[in-house]
């Protein structure tokens, strides 16, 4: 997957992100758009999620944080198997990674 940086410049994310374990740290927060959330998971680059839900409907077009994922349906869903849901003030914060 190959993004720009707010700079313009693209970017390897596969190479990126094993270019960041290599130099020992184990985690990354992605906090991005539809495109760079879909692309991350398309390729099986997320191995968590944490997902904020914040209780604000706005109407209209809302952006969305997810796009288009791949071949998915009913029957064959991006699962997440749930590990631990919370409330953050008013917000719900919902971890887990995808099943399996």
């Amino acid at each position: 997957m190959v993004v720009r940086s707010v700079r313009g410049k693209k970017m390897d994310m596969k190479a990126l992100l094993r270019e960041i374990g290599n130099s020992g740290l184990q985690s990354v927060l992605v906090e991005g758009g539809s495109k760079l959330h879909s692309g991350l998971i398309k390729r099986g680059l997320v191995d968590r999620f944490v997902i904020f839900i914040a209780p604000k409907m706005f109407g209209g077009k809302g952006l969305h944080w997810i796009g288009d994922i791949g071949n998915r349906s009913a029957k064959r869903p991006l699962s997440l198997d749930i590990e631990n849901v919370f409330t953050l003030g008013n917000d719900i914060v919902i971890e887990g990674i995808p099943a399996v």
